[in-house]
């Protein structure tokens, strides 16, 4: 191999080992790191290439960021919902539930108690088939099971 063969070559092992670095650095989210220009017009269209690829990797890790915050500010606001949703479902004089496609208690709010003598913790994993009379249950459940 001549000179100006093994010159090109070590340039481009040079470049595709910075590029190398420049992934991991993408990997670990340092984005502060650049590529130097090598001044061989035979390079031109690889460091472009690979400028290209920096430069989406850098779009990428914008992207990243604003993502990130949007996703922080979202769960902010759902915890800040959240706390609000306990606030009110604590401080209400109604009994608050959810039922599940079968019909049985998921949630209940402490209110249950003053209103049918049950405590949540009795009331989950029941329906409210289990606190009526049977004729009524009866009575009821093809109702409910139509609608559900």
């Amino acid at each position: 191999m001549n000179e100006k063969s093994k010159k090109y070559h070590k340039q481009t092992e040079d470049l595709i080992t910075e590029a190398g670095r420049l992934l991991c650095n993408y990997a670990r989210g340092d984005f502060s790191k650049t590529i130097t220009i090598i001044e061989n017009n035979a390079l031109t269209p690889l460091y472009e290439g690979l400028a290209l690829v920096r430069n989406s990797m850098m779009d990428l890790a914008n992207e990243k960021k604003e993502t990130k915050g949007q996703i922080l500010k979202a769960r902010k606001d759902s915890h800040e919902c959240q706390i609000n949703l306990k606030e009110i479902i604590e401080n209400i004089n109604d009994w608050i539930w959810r039922v599940d496609l079968d019909g049985n208690y998921t949630f209940s709010s402490h209110h249950v108690k003053k209103l049918l003598g049950h405590t949540p913790e009795e009331i989950i994993g029941k329906t409210p088939f289990d606190f009526m009379p049977e004729h009524e249950a009866a009575r009821i459940e093809p109702i409910f099971n139509e609608i559900v």
